[in-house]
């Protein structure tokens, strides 16, 4: 297998059409899951063990396939070069929606798990007819959505600092070492938040946002400890 390729592939089925010229006529592949892989064989290995018991949508299809006695196959649908880094698989996932196929993928493609309106905005923008087309506006909406959450978290970080109260100073043995904190909290009522004693108020305000917190958040005996990722410039004193 050659490793500096990867196969952009869907599962599908056969699906017949009654015709009044023909008792049947020739079957459509309906596609229902869109994947990337390095080894077709073995990923359809992967996939009929999985069908057996998994409880992903696609699995779930088989399974219903399968009870109607209908058969389902993997078919390649392009080979990369696996250093090209354009959304082919997304590309295939958007042209499958747009042919009206009933994907049960759980994720889109190469990117993170897109909403159903933005993949339906997406699909139903005619003016994207090719790869670099849909990189493009991939690569926008990833701007602008990171515009959007950095907005968010400045208005986020001004709110809490305008709650954040100074409470005192704590000095704190630690292997022989001296370290001193500065204790805020969040007005009455609210748990104690202990925070590194060079850091900045607008620093803890940062920390406390829910995109920081849960990184930096460690509970001991109910009072928040919020630490500097980076080397302090200078001591800070009370704040």
């Amino acid at each position: 297998m050659n490793k500096s390729k990867q196969f952009i592939y869907a599962l599908y089925y056969y699906h017949f059409v009654n015709s009044q010229y023909h008792e049947e006529d020739s079957p459509d592949e309906i596609f229902f899951y869109i994947g990337r892989t390095a080894n077709p064989e073995q990923r359809l290995k992967q996939h009929c063990y999985e069908a057996k018991h998994g409880t992903e949508d696609k699995y779930i299809f088989i399974r219903e396939l399968q009870d109607k006695e209908i058969e389902w196959d993997l078919k390649i649908l392009q080979e990369v070069e696996s250093t090209d880094n354009r959304p082919w698989e997304f590309w295939h996932v958007i042209e499958s929606i747009r042919n009206g196929y009933p994907l049960k993928n759980m994720r889109y493609g190469d990117f993170k798990q897109v909403s159903t309106n933005r993949l339906k905005t997406i699909a139903d923008d005619r003016t994207i007819t090719c790869i670099d087309g849909l990189k493009m506006r991939l690569e926008e909406d990833e701007r602008e959505s990171s515009t959007k959450y950095e907005k968010s978290i400045e208005l986020q970080r001004r709110a809490i600092l305008k709650s954040l109260r100074w409470l005192r100073i704590e000095n704190e043995q630690n292997n022989g070492e001296n370290r001193k904190w500065n204790i805020y909290d969040l007005g009455d009522g609210t748990e104690e938040i202990k925070a590194e004693y060079y850091m900045t108020k607008k620093e803890v305000a940062k920390c406390l946002t829910p995109a920081f917190k849960e990184a930096l958040r460690k509970v001991k005996e109910k009072v928040l400890i919020v630490q500097s990722v980076n080397k302090p410039n200078q001591k800070q004193h009370r704040p």
